[in-house]
């Protein structure tokens, strides 16, 4: 699996993969959470984008789990939400 977006929250040996979802406006946002694990050395800063690849997990408690095989950092999308 191979997800982009910007870190939420960062935890010990990984963080949470967040991007916001849109049909309409702002107004209608959701966020679709991921829990990245298997980060190796320091995870990326809070707020930084980055490009996950790795393999599900299954969920912990409402939110899905990746264990990462790579975290690439980007730049900001031309278009960060979806």
């Amino acid at each position: 699996v191979q997800l982009t977006g910007f870190i939420s929250k960062v935890d010990p040996g990984g963080f949470q993969l967040a991007r916001y979802q849109i049909a309409c406006c702002a107004a209608d946002a959701v966020p679709a959470v991921v829990i990245v694990h298997g980060v190796a050395g320091h995870p990326p800063r809070r707020d930084s984008w980055v490009r996950v690849t790795g393999a599900y997990l299954g969920g912990s408690g409402d939110l899905p789990r990746l264990a990462a095989t790579s975290v690439e950092q980007i730049p900001v999308p031309n278009e960060p939400y979806e």
